[in-house]
């Protein structure tokens, strides 16, 4: 996530930086596992807190980038009992 044109997540603003955070989704057993991790000092906030390492974020909260970029984190959560047919894969979308 940053403002330079090689990430996945472009944004630009106020104290956003080329590389300002890597955005990171590990798919475990019971679902998946997102994360930030600010780069190089990057002004990251999760739910009003300044974050300088690897920080979990989970449904509802709220991310702020640089000066003015806020999202709400949403999570679509598919996942059904062991025994329930069709189980889906955990979605992840940030808004």
């Amino acid at each position: 996530v940053g403002e330079a044109v090689d990430n996945k997540f472009t944004i630009e603003g106020v104290g956003v930086k080329d590389h300002h955070c890597t955005l990171v989704n590990e798919q475990l057993d019971e679902g998946s596992k997102v994360s930030l991790l600010p780069q190089n000092g990057a002004r990251v906030f999760v739910n009003g807190k300044l974050i300088s390492e690897m920080t979990a974020i989970m449904h509802g909260d709220r991310v702020i980038f640089g000066q003015n970029h806020f999202y709400k984190v949403t999570k679509k959560n598919n996942h059904k009992p062991k025994n329930a047919k069709n189980i889906k894969q955990n979605n992840l979308f940030i808004f």
